[in-house]
């Protein structure tokens, strides 16, 4: 939910001045029933639909993952990579189904 700035550590200390400097110089206005309130500060956290976040959410994560990979005290599952034909086509029973509406006939 929240990252500390140091945990940014290893990133060249100006890009995180520059992603410090936008993320806090930023306000928000908080609209009530068409009523719109004054500009506020906004000090933690990305607007919705910042174009920032998925960048930031993958430089979060990729310091806990590196560590994951190399803490050999965790067990877990493993899993064996699946290997999908090259030739592989849905049949048209799978094409129908398709629940994520990403069907390529439409």
């Amino acid at each position: 939910d929240a990252i500390p700035l140091q945990y940014c550590f290893g990133l060249v200390s100006q890009l995180v001045w520059c992603l410090v400097c936008r993320l806090c110089s930023s306000k928000i206005n908080v609209l009530i029933n068409d009523w719109l309130g004054a500009p506020v500060p906004q000090l933690r956290g990305l607007r919705e639909g910042d174009p920032l976040s998925s960048l930031l959410f993958n430089l979060a994560l990729e310091p806990l993952l590196r560590s994951l990979f190399v803490c050999h005290g965790l067990s877990g599952v493993t899993l064996s990579p699946v290997q999908v034909p090259r030739e592989w086509k849905p049949s048209p029973a799978e094409v129908r189904e398709d629940p994520g509406g990403i069907n390529p006939s439409n």
